[in-house]
């Protein structure tokens, strides 16, 4: 679960907003992830308790995911998870953490359907060449995780697959601003919670 980075767009710490059911967004998406069977990691600032955490390094969602792969590696894949996903739900979980078909390397949620998908691979279910190509772009020094996994065979996971999985088609839609947290939710962001 990424939880770092400076939220400039935001304006305030998006993990520490306020989801309308009370939680925290830190503490709701750990909540919904504790869930699935594996181990969540948290990659910002401190976790909930009992809530593996690795330390971000400041310089962006590559580095940070690789920072939490290195601590706490993760052989047959891991599910990448932006902490600003404030209608994400089980249902959505559970599809994106879904095998990966053979010869796709990573399922990327969408906010939209389409063949485009999103730039930046997030939220996403990635295989080992995924994570070896991270691993390998942030060790030469790449800082776009875009660029990074360019190439990579990918599956799309948007509003329709999310239905058909009975999720929230909205599940894997990110709030980067107090507009967009008010067009998924319908109402503006509560104060945070620290």
């Amino acid at each position: 679960m990424l939880s770092g980075g400076q939220s400039r767009r935001f304006g305030q710490d998006k993990a520490a907003l306020r989801h309308p059911d009370g939680r925290s967004l830190l503490e709701r998406g750990c909540a919904l992830a504790a869930a699935l069977p594996a181990r969540v990691v948290v990659v910002g600032p401190a976790p909930p308790a009992g809530v593996a955490h690795a330390t971000d390094p400041g310089c962006g969602p590559l580095a940070a995911l690789a920072a939490a792969h290195r601590a706490f590696p993760a052989a047959a894949g891991a599910l990448w998870l932006p902490v600003d996903l404030p209608c994400l739900d089980a249902a959505a979980l559970q599809a994106l953490a879904a095998p990966l078909p053979p010869g796709v390397a990573l399922r990327v949620g969408a906010s939209t359907d389409g063949a485009a998908g999103p730039a930046v691979p997030l939220p996403g279910r990635v295989g080992p060449a995924a994570i070896a190509r991270l691993l390998a772009a942030d060790a030469a020094g790449e800082r776009s995780l875009a660029r990074a996994l360019h190439g990579l065979p990918a599956a799309w996971l948007g509003p329709a697959g999310l239905r058909a999985a009975g999720a929230d088609p909205r599940a894997l839609t990110d709030a980067d601003t107090p507009d967009g947290w008010a067009a998924l939710l319908g109402a503006p962001p509560a104060p945070p919670t620290r």
